[in-house]
């Protein structure tokens, strides 16, 4: 008699092992228990074999085999188990935060932790209190409140209530960014500014200035400003400026300026300039500059410049140079009119496609061992024994009856001269009968002998099938 193992693997996974078919796992399904008898139903009615109870058995997780002397302690073990098939109006039963789809499967090992949602936003799992930013206060101690209530060795702190916050140094260490942050956090939601005379005039928002006169005067928010007099006068959105008087009268957006007087009175947007001097004049947009005074009064938009002095004389170049000499540039204009790649004397160039002879001369004629070889009668020769290698006949109806059960699975042999020992055959059913093939479960191997190939169904195909054999030889 046929047996049957039901495994389970998971809170939502389980395996079937059954002697009288393939293995399967299926999620939608309920069972018929008549009597002593078994039997799955599939959601859409597709029936499974049938197992009397005495050849079924029961294995929870990293458990041993479990056999039943009832139909109804089989079923009450099952529902304890949670088994798919105890289903209501299409939910399971849940009896436990770890039986969600989108949750965690175990509690072990997350003693102490908290609930979050994941940085995809699909789902929850367990996460350190640490990953929540919560600030813990001893028993006894009291939150801050008020910017006023921060206190500094030698220092005094004033709100204006507008979002400027001034730090006054009366003598003692000067408190540093992190020591006014740990104290209150809030801060990070304004500006802090910290030096003589540093964001005087301020009217941006989500500005940051140390160093003497950094920001004063700035129009401009989101900016960070480290260093004496940085993003002075700037009037840009989203500025970085580190470096003596970087960005100083800055008027474009999305510009990050290292090094002193980089970006000095720039006027273009989306610049990176790195380097002393770097972009200092700088009126073109998205211009990248690395080294000491590149890109000084640039003029040009989309352009890369390298090394000192490195200067372009058109849109869309990337300019290399060596100690304030042009080394090299390399434009993205049209290539076909002149040269537009240089070197530094004004005889070197860099070849263009048409200074390329051809590796070989294509005959005009081609023929046997001609120099074109692919279009050779020795190709076409060759191609031409590949012809008619694949034999497709359709429509071909196998018959219901014809089917014969063979060591627990059925089979079907279809005749055609065409066939070798070696042919490959892909059957290929019919849109009008795919469920009957579907409910038979058609296996996808074929075994081919001279004259005929062999197919193989799970069930007993219930009504005739239309089939196309593709014949490989």
């Amino acid at each position: 008699m046929a047996t049957l193992q039901i495994r389970k693997k998971s809170n939502k996974v389980w395996l079937h092992i059954a002697s009288d078919q393939q293995d399967f796992i299926i999620s939608k399904f309920y069972f018929n228990a008549d009597g002593l008898e078994f039997q799955i139903v599939e959601q859409g009615q597709s029936k499974r074999n049938k197992y009397t109870l005495a050849n079924i058995s029961v294995y929870d997780i990293g458990g041993s085999a479990e056999v039943f002397s009832t139909m109804t302690a089989l079923s009450l073990r099952l529902e304890s188990l949670k088994y798919p098939a105890f289903y209501r109006d299409g939910e399971s039963i849940l009896d436990s935060f770890l039986d969600l789809t989108d949750t965690p499967s175990t509690y072990i090992g997350q003693s102490g932790k908290l609930v979050k949602v994941k940085s995809g936003e699909d789902g929850l799992e367990f996460g350190d209190p640490s990953d929540f930013n919560l600030k813990v206060y001893e028993t006894g101690e009291t939150p801050i409140e008020n910017i006023d209530e921060i206190e500094f060795d030698g220092a005094t702190v004033t709100d204006d209530g507008g979002g400027k916050i001034t730090v006054t140094i009366t003598g003692g260490s000067t408190p540093t960014l992190q020591e006014v942050l740990d104290n209150n956090h809030d801060l990070v939601d304004g500006n802090f500014f910290a030096g003589t005379s540093t964001g005087d005039g301020n009217t941006g928002i989500g500005v940051i200035g140390i160093g003497s006169g950094s920001a004063a005067g700035n129009q401009g928010d989101y900016v960070v400003a480290l260093s004496d007099a940085a993003a002075n006068g700037n009037i840009g959105t989203s500025v970085n400026a580190f470096g003596l008087i970087s960005a100083q009268g800055n008027e474009g957006n999305s510009v990050n300026a290292l090094g002193a007087l980089s970006a000095f009175y720039n006027l273009g947007s989306h610049v990176n300039a790195l380097g002393e001097n770097s972009c200092n004049g700088n009126s073109g947009n998205n211009v990248n500059a690395l080294g000491n005074s590149p890109g000084s009064d640039n003029t040009y938009d989309n352009v890369n410049l390298f090394g000192e002095n490195a200067q372009a004389d058109e849109n869309g170049q990337t300019v290399l140079s060596k100690d304030g000499t042009i080394m090299a540039r390399i434009s993205t204009a049209d290539l076909t009119d002149t040269r537009k790649y240089t070197l530094q004397d004004d005889d070197g160039t860099l070849a263009l496609t048409s200074d390329i002879p051809p590796a070989i001369t294509i005959d005009a004629t081609p023929t046997d061992g001609s120099a074109n070889a692919v279009s050779s009668n020795g190709v076409f020769d060759a191609l031409a024994l590949k012809a008619d290698l694949a034999i497709q006949v359709t429509p071909i109806t196998l018959s219901a009856a014809s089917w014969t059960l063979v060591s627990g699975l059925y089979e079907y042999d279809y005749a055609n001269a065409n066939i070798t020992s070696a042919s490959i055959v892909d059957v290929i059913p019919s849109n009008s009968t795919i469920a009957i093939v579907q409910s038979a479960g058609i296996l996808p191997s074929t075994i081919s002998s001279t004259g005929s190939v062999k197919l193989y169904a799970t069930n007993l195909p219930s009504a005739d099938i239309v089939v196309t054999f593709n014949i490989f030889n």
